[in-house]
């Protein structure tokens, strides 16, 4: 059972066949903490109590690590749309309670604060959620329930957020494990208008989003994010954030269930690598290839059908433009298996 988080961000509405996802009457704020793998101070206090934000908050918050700095290992579009929706989002490492800034000296006493009021306070609107992979494809259908007459412009919004992201962290190492990482958005970072103008009480909303998963993410620890904003002006104010506990199911993997067996030696690549494909069965238009870490193949390896037994193909470092991380991915009949690799 995986948590699918909910940050309401009203977006592009139709009316569709009712979900049935219960939709919670309860306010929730947003915790956000901007970092960069690069920075010091990310890695020191700012890194512990972000720790223990998410100990002590995460099932009475929606927390999320944004990283706005193209140079960091961890930037999306996504983060630097979000960190420019907030005031005075310069630098980092900083922390915000919904829009409001705080420091690392003074954000677990003020994150309380700001939870222990939301749990007071009557919400206009909150959404149930459910998310599903298939076919390498992530399906997520949103039910959005005015419990309030709304007047505004209300957007939803759909982040794709992964947990336990193994990456550098200045002053943590190369395997540092980073919690609530926003890698990326099922339709734009604010979504797309819901409804505007007057929204009556019990007004119901039905959305049905799918977005291809991108080879460098770990499916185990994916989670969905719906932020419900109400525009104002040109920015974008947080109206409500919740979570819902939802099955997150994955389609059986055909690859893994004929036992195909992908490995390269070494993973870290200084001169060259090699990849042992054994597979027990033939595969058609199979396609093994080598992608970076914004989904772009760089490099096919092999494209064609594969027979029965070991066959071996050999990388060179040459291959790849640049050092960094990359995902060799394997793809037939629909599925996929990855491994990760490192180019010095």
């Amino acid at each position: 059972m995986k948590k699918i988080y909910l940050f309401l961000i009203l977006g592009i509405a139709f009316q569709a066949n009712l979900f049935a996802q219960d939709v919670p009457q309860e306010q929730k704020v947003v915790i956000t903490k901007i970092g960069a793998t690069w920075c010091p101070n990310c890695g020191t206090q700012a890194w512990d109590n972000f720790t223990e934000l998410n100990n002590e908050y995460a099932d009475k918050a929606v927390i999320l690590s944004i990283h706005p700095s193209s140079s960091s290992q961890l930037h999306s579009p996504e983060s630097k749309d979000f960190s420019n929706n907030l005031p005075g989002a310069f630098g980092q490492p900083l922390f915000y309670v919904h829009r409001t800034k705080y420091t690392t000296g003074n954000i677990l006493e003020n994150a309380g604060t700001e939870v222990e009021t939301a749990k007071n306070a009557s919400p206009v609107v909150n959404a149930g959620i459910t998310a599903s992979i298939k076919d390498n494809n992530l399906e997520v259908k949103t039910k959005v329930l005015f419990f309030q007459e709304g007047n505004g412009d209300y957007y939803l919004s759909l982040l794709i957020v992964e947990d336990g992201v193994i990456e550098d962290q200045s002053n943590r190492g190369s395997d540092a494990n980073h919690k609530k990482i926003l890698r990326s958005s099922m339709a734009g970072t604010f979504g797309n208008v819901i409804a505007n103008g007057t929204i009556s009480a019990n007004t119901e909303f039905n959305f049905t989003d799918t977005k291809a998963i991108d080879a460098g993410w770990n499916t185990e620890n994916l989670e969905v994010a719906a932020i419900i904003w109400k525009k104002v002006g040109d920015t974008y104010e947080f109206e409500n954030a919740n979570f819902v506990d939802a099955s997150f199911s994955t389609s059986v993997n055909y690859l893994e269930t004929a036992g195909v067996n992908l490995t390269v030696a070494p993973t870290i690549i200084q001169e060259s690598a090699t990849i042992t494909l054994d597979s027990p069965v033939s595969l058609d238009q199979a396609n093994l290839a080598i992608y970076n870490t914004a989904g772009q193949q760089v490099s096919t390896i092999f494209s064609g059908t594969v027979g029965q037994g070991i066959q071996n193909f050999t990388i060179q470092k040459s291959d790849l433009k640049s050092s960094g991380v990359y995902f060799l991915q394997m793809e037939s009949n629909g599925s996929i298996i990855s491994r990760k690799l490192v180019v010095e």
